[in-house]
């Protein structure tokens, strides 16, 4: 018989922005899915199309200025 079992949190360990070599937007995230406190399963996947044109814009906006820092920064 199968068994049950209930996901009750999930833990953020990583989320990476970049973008390919055409200018697309990509977004990966690394989580893990428990219950309790036992990892049911660890994940690393693209998220980007489940996230909606404003997150994406607003998340292309925040990599496009941390570029820029970077590149401010090394000026």
């Amino acid at each position: 018989m199968p068994r049950t079992i209930t996901i009750d949190s999930l833990k953020v360990a990583e989320v990476r922005l970049n973008k390919d070599s055409s200018g697309q937007l990509r977004v990966y995230a690394e989580y893990q899915l428990k219950s309790g406190t036992q990892v049911v399963q660890a994940k690393y996947e693209e998220i980007t199309p489940g996230l909606s044109s404003q997150r994406k814009a607003a998340a292309a906006a925040l990599l496009d200025a941390i570029v820029q820092d970077l590149t401010a920064a090394q000026a």
